[in-house]
């Protein structure tokens, strides 16, 4: 039962063969009309261990007099499921107070009941055995100006205004009252066409947009070798690079307005065979063209881009146990077939301040290139090391580097090996000879095509 004042006793709210959920109620009743001052809660007891499923909902009602003397009706929830951050603890024992269902009463008619387990969470209430009423048009500005907040705690201001909330929100859905300053929802998108079969030589396509409202919209992820021409409001050209293999090449490009994406398919055919009398004057130029193109589809592990330069962040511990941070500029060209080269300006910071190194990389490259937005690569090469400063420890002057990483969008994640290349003696200041130098860094790097 509740209590005024304080808790009252536990009451079971849910029990089954692996977890029992109980409640227990605070009352503070109002004791005039409108009064919200007194806020009247309630906590969980769980004992036992979770469902299996992300999400798993004990959903359960209440009824209680409000301040006004309506009989109100209200739905609550409770996550069982391993999503609860006390089941991830390893807690299977614990008390849960949920702070932000608090809610103002006169008496609590009926504590709890309608208790079902559901994996999507009820929420909610309204007046019981009560009319309501469609809101006016003024009501229906003041709820797109934000006036009873956004759902589902609008639900519930509404409903205690007696406004039927249901019928509010098939008229906001239909645009019913929006102000010309409200933010502007896309809410349809279409494109034609969606297949481009273009020619073998360069030129352009009209491509149609329409779209709801005064909303713009945006092409990404074109192929290399088109680029946008014209763009309008309702349409814009897509100009094409001729095709010089003689497979077709086939990619894609979405259109994208607020929330909405249209993925648009390209495929483009290739030039007929040329007769065996002609390939040799033209063997030259059409390869050296095909090669500075990347056409990615007759081209076995092409990259989409062909340069990117990028900042790196790196932790790195070394041979004479010490360790350090480093930063710098990369800069990476990109072959066919999935060669490249790597490059950069280094600069090692040691945390006990007695070195700082500038390193000058040269690495060969080979990488896997699985989609435009992911790859994975390995990398060998040397680093020539510049020495800013060397109190006590000296530092090679080249080391054999090697390493691997993946690329995810714009983000790279290396770990790389140093070692020293050149076998001369290093000494500490105070004379003794220090082991062969070796350093691992772990990186972090933001790339950016160029």
């Amino acid at each position: 039962m509740a209590q005024m004042g304080g808790f009252g006793k536990w009451e079971i709210l849910y029990s089954d063969a692996t977890i029992k959920v109980e409640i227990s109620f605070q009352i503070k009743p109002c004791s005039g009309i409108g009064e919200s001052n007194n806020k009247s809660k309630y906590r969980y007891r769980v004992t036992g261990f979770p469902k299996s499923t992300y999400n798993n909902y004990i959903n359960w009602k209440m009824d209680y007099i409000d301040c006004n003397g309506n009989l109100y009706y209200r739905n609550n929830a409770l996550n069982i499921g391993s999503n609860n951050v006390h089941f991830k603890s390893n807690v299977t024992d614990f008390i849960v107070y949920p702070g932000d269902e608090d809610f103002t009463c006169k008496s609590l008619e009926k504590a709890h009941y309608d208790v079902v387990l559901s994996s999507s969470k009820s929420y909610g209430g309204g007046i019981k055995n009560s009319q309501l009423r469609k809101a006016t048009t003024s009501e229906i500005t003041d709820i797109w100006n934000g006036k009873y907040g956004d759902n589902p705690g609008r639900r519930d201001k509404l409903i205690a205004k007696g406004i039927d909330p249901d019928d509010v929100q098939k008229r906001i859905n239909s645009g019913e009252g929006k102000p010309a300053n409200a933010t502007n929802v896309v809410k349809t998108l279409s494109v034609y066409p969606q297949d481009l079969i273009l020619e073998v030589n360069s030129s352009r396509k009209y491509i149609y947009v329409t779209i709801d409202g005064n909303s713009d919209y945006e092409i990404k992820f074109l192929p290399i070798w088109c680029k946008v021409g014209v763009k309008n409001k309702d349409n814009f050209t897509i100009l094409y690079e001729t095709n010089n293999s003689q497979f077709k090449r086939t990619d894609w490009f979405i259109v994208k307005a607020g929330e909405k994406e249209v993925r648009i398919g390209v495929t483009q055919g290739g030039k007929p065979q040329a007769s065996p009398t002609t390939i040799a004057t033209t063997t030259t130029s059409s390869s050296s063209k095909t090669y500075n193109k990347l056409t990615q589809s007759n081209c076995f592990n092409c990259p989409k881009i062909k340069n990117q330069v990028g900042i790196s962040f790196s932790y790195f511990e070394d041979s004479d146990i010490r360790n350090g941070k480093q930063i710098g500029l990369n800069y990476e060209t990109l072959f066919k077939y999935g060669f490249g080269v790597r490059t950069g300006l280094l600069v090692d910071f040691y945390n006990n301040k007695e070195n700082v190194g500038f390193l000058l990389p040269l690495h060969l490259e080979y990488r896997l290139n699985f989609s435009k937005s992911f790859n994975v690569f390995g990398f060998y090469g040397a680093s020539l090391n510049m020495i800013g400063k060397s109190n006590r420890y000296s530092l090679p002057l080249l080391t054999s580097d090697y390493g691997a990483g993946i690329q995810i969008n714009h983000l790279q994640l290396i770990i790389c090996n140093n070692k020293q290349l050149i076998n001369h003696t290093r000494k500490h200041k105070s004379g003794f000879e220090l082991k062969p130098y070796k350093k691992i860094n772990f990186t972090l790097s933001l790339m950016f095509p160029l």
